[in-house]
């Protein structure tokens, strides 16, 4: 390490991350989290030149808590901001400070914000992924309600007060406008203000799984007359709905096996009687690549497409990280150009004017809010993460190879041989320290949660600190991850816990077999679905001499019982419905296997978790620690599933370096 390696601190001190990108006539608009702030989200507006003025009150965090993970919490419309507030998870109406750049006013306070919903205990009532009826003077939510067991998600119209109304003399809780499926997402309101369009789902499904689109159409008054469904999808998603200006219908879905572009014309002409349909194949399909234009949708209100002022199409592929522009020709075919081929991930994307922004990251740049213009990106907002040189960041390589072949790592168990199946192929990206030019380095296997999410190759401060270690780098997208198609995707159904974690150990097998690592120092860290995999690849390997597991499932029947309503079925499609699978489970389950794990493991939870309850972790940290000393559980009172505290991100990772260190240096 130089005398410029980055240290913990520095690893979470300068972070900046940015969210949820909206622009239209009111301005550009998204939600920014720094450090300097103690990570509190504020929705900001950002200026042409990327200055940036927070629009939400200082000190109170924009957040909402539906289906735990959260979404989009606000919306911008005709000078008012509307917003979740984490603490008490209201919805609040500010109007934005006038002036424009360097002659904003300051910034509002609380003072100046209404409340719209009411105040319940401990924010039972939860709001998110907003649409704004100008006509009508109500918003569109989805609304989450805890005042019951089991929980009621509903489409909701909540009625607006005048502006000239004091704080708190009128909220409204939402007026249901449907509640008859477990799930809803993405209410959006068409130009006209004629139609409601909305998703849904239900149990086992989850929202990458099996959707229906639904369209109200609503009367003057707001009350929907008729309702339609649209039919004619046997397997497959609908997610990311869109109106443009004209009043088409956009939607993402993967029904052909790829996250790809859809439409349907102005609903005018297709819904013009009550006994009127809507079938897919009456949806024109977008020029897109066989790629997935999106990601799964864990969250609600995510934005990875936008439709230009003349009718184009900007999109991005998850998995390889192209920026395509789709346009009629002239020849009325459509086609797709390439506009940037060097990002590894969009978060969202947002259209005004002819302009295009986006928030992106690459290689050697954390998440960005970039403008395109004259055929380049320029930097609105680049935030300066790393106190290094561009020239010392490490960017990976994309590595494929052969699995599927149950290689256990050296140990016997029968839940995790596999049978004579034709290899398979899974993916990873793999990073060397300069170190590696002399002599092989020790390895992190690091997996991510979902299981359905993905490795991202946009810069990772901590990444680059492992780097600055010594450490090499295997970020792995076994079986099961986006970015690869629908088929790859659900090939983990009935399998998690098994083809993960092969193709996990063949990934390490095969950076070894090419003399790329140290396969004497190998460790493997990960959190939530990935903290499972790095207690079920102890217990099934003894490739790894230790691993850190960050809020990781411990106990499978447990968390079908214990987690939260949105995630209650999903390890049904994962491994199976109890009891018909009670063994499966037990199979599956660290808990029933401690006595195989031989290597010391690093706890870190949150006591607030509802996702993943502490209790998994002490349990399996009770019964380990007296056989294997290492072992270490580090709780943190104050943080749920996720750490979100500068404070104990720095702690997490200060007793993560201390704990390879300390393993290394027995060796």
């Amino acid at each position: 390490m130089g005398n410029n390696a980055l240290t913990p601190a520095q690893v979470f001190a300068d972070s900046d991350q940015l969210a949820y990108l909206q622009w239209n006539q009111q301005g550009c608009f998204c939600l920014r989290t720094q450090a300097s702030e103690n990570n509190i989200p504020r929705v900001v507006q950002v200026a042409d030149q990327g200055a940036c003025r927070a629009i939400s009150p200082k000190g109170l965090a924009v957040r909402t808590r539906v289906h735990e993970y959260g979404g989009r919490p606000y919306l911008v419309s005709q000078g008012s901001l509307y917003f979740c507030r984490d603490d008490t998870q209201q919805i609040m109406q500010i109007d934005i400070p006038s002036g424009k750049g360097d002659h904003w006013d300051d910034t509002p306070d609380m003072s100046r914000a209404k409340a719209i919903t009411p105040d319940t205990s401990a924010g039972q009532l939860r709001y998110a992924d907003f649409d704004h009826d100008p006509a009508r003077q109500r918003l569109y939510a989805i609304r989450e309600d805890h005042r019951s067991n089991p929980v009621i998600n509903s489409l909701v119209a909540i009625n607006l007060p005048g502006k000239t109304e004091t704080v708190g003399e009128t909220t409204d809780e939402g007026e249901i406008l449907f509640c008859e499926s477990d799930f809803i997402a993405s209410p959006r309101l068409s130009p006209d203000g004629k139609y409601l369009a909305f998703i849904t789902w239900s149990h086992p499904n989850m929202p990458w799984d099996n959707t229906e689109l639904h369209v109200l159409a609503l009367r003057e008054d707001g009350q929907p007359h008729t309702h339609h469904v649209m039919s004619g999808v046997q397997d497959g998603a609908i997610q990311q709905l869109q109106f443009d200006a004209t009043g088409k219908l956009w939607f993402i879905s993967d029904v052909t096996g790829w996250w790809q572009l859809y439409c349907f014309p102005n609903l005018s002409d297709v819904l013009t009687t009550a006994n009127a349909s809507l079938h897919i194949n009456d949806a024109t399909p977008a020029f897109t690549p066989e790629q997935d234009c999106a990601s799964p949708p864990w969250i609600v209100g995510q934005q990875q497409y936008a439709v230009t002022h003349d009718n184009h199409l900007i999109c991005a592929s998850v998995a390889h990280s192209l920026w395509r522009v789709h346009q009629k020709s002239a020849d009325r075919s459509d086609k797709s150009t390439v506009i940037a081929d060097n990002l590894s991930h969009v978060e969202s994307i947002a259209c005004h004017g002819g302009r295009i922004r986006m928030i992106a990251g690459t290689p050697d740049k954390a998440g960005a809010l970039l403008e395109y213009a004259r055929g380049q990106w320029h930097p609105l907002i680049q935030p300066e993460l790393l106190p290094v040189s561009v020239d010392s960041i490490i960017a990976p390589v994309h590595i494929t190879y052969e699995t599927g072949t149950g290689v256990s790592g050296g140990k016997t168990n029968q839940a995790m041989e596999s049978d004579d199946s034709p290899h398979e192929q899974a993916h990873a990206l793999l990073y060397l320290p300069e170190a590696a030019t002399t002599s092989r380095p020790p390895l992190i296997v690091t997996v991510h949660g979902g299981p359905s999410s993905s490795a991202k190759a946009w810069l990772n401060p901590m990444t680059q600190y492992w780097l600055q270690q010594g450490f090499a780098i295997l970020d792995v997208d076994h079986r099961g991850s986006t970015g690869y198609g629908r088929r790859y995707r659900k090939r983990l159904y009935g399998d998690w816990g098994k083809i993960d974690i092969e193709d996990i150990i063949a990934a390490v097998h095969y950076v070894s077999s090419k003399q790329l690592i140290n396969p004497d120092a190998v460790f493997i860290r990960g959190g939530s679905a990935g903290g499972y995999a790095v207690l079920a690849a102890l217990c099934h390997s003894d490739l790894f001499k230790g691993g850190a597991c960050y809020y990781g499932i411990s106990d499978m029947a447990i968390l079908a019982k214990e987690t939260h309503k949105f995630e209650s079925h999903y390890v049904e499609q994962l491994i199976g419905p109890l009891p018909a699978y009670a063994e499966r489970y037990r199979e599956r389950s660290p808990i029933h296997h401690i006595d195989k794990i031989q290597s010391p493991v690093l706890f870190l939870h949150g006591a607030l978790d509802k996702v993943v309850p502490p209790q998994q972790a002490e349990r399996l940290y009770q019964v380990l620690q007296p056989r294997i000393p290492g072992c270490q559980l580090i709780t943190f009172a104050d943080e749920a599933h996720g750490f979100r505290k500068t404070e104990n991100q720095i702690k997490a990772l200060e007793a993560e370096t201390a704990f390879y260190n300390g393993i290394l240096s027995q060796r």
